[in-house]
């Protein structure tokens, strides 16, 4: 029980002198590879006494950053790799711009705010030719909600979160 509640006290600090620094590391790599979101961790530093809206900050800058780090080269040069491995069957490059055109937004939006990987919007919006404009205003619409929602809740319930886990957990508690 000691041993529980002293690495929990030493992963709380480290958390309250690194947490930040994990939160832009995992924003920044979003196009590419986010083994877990920003997510746990506002909510972690919000538990910890941490300023869970700083937090959120972070998370939506810096993902707002690594996803136009796909979105960007995806722009560029998509279209010309998807005509050369599509050629022979480019009606399937049309057919694919169109249905993207028509929904693609909601389907940026969807995945900035929820389940879906942001990493497959990026890249498909990149592919598809979308303005950078509203690529930017639609991964903030969803985004800004997401991540200064959890804040928001943290801040509100973290005290009565903190009381059950402390019920459900006591040995790991103290740490927090």
């Amino acid at each position: 029980m000691a041993v529980a509640t002293e690495t929990a006290r030493l992963v709380i600090n480290l958390f309250g002198k690194y947490g930040n620094l994990v939160i832009v590391m995992l924003g920044l790599p979003v196009a590419y590879y986010q083994p877990i979101g920003p997510d746990a961790f506002i909510i972690l530093m919000g538990l910890s006494g941490g300023d869970a809206f700083w937090s959120a900050c972070l998370a939506v800058v810096f993902t707002l950053v690594g996803t136009l780090a796909g979105f960007i080269p995806a722009r560029r040069y998509g279209r010309r790799l998807l005509k050369k491995v599509f050629r022979r069957r480019i009606r399937v490059v049309d057919r694919f711009e169109r249905t993207f055109a028509r929904y693609g937004g909601w389907f940026v939006l969807a995945s900035a705010f929820g389940p879906v990987p942001l990493r497959y919007a990026t890249w498909i919006a990149g592919l598809s030719g979308m303005s950078l404009a509203r690529f930017v205003l639609l991964v903030l619409a969803g985004l800004l909600p997401r991540f200064i929602g959890e804040a928001a809740l943290v801040t509100l319930y973290g005290d009565w979160v903190r009381g059950l886990l402390g019920r459900w957990f006591p040995e790991v508690m103290p740490g927090i």
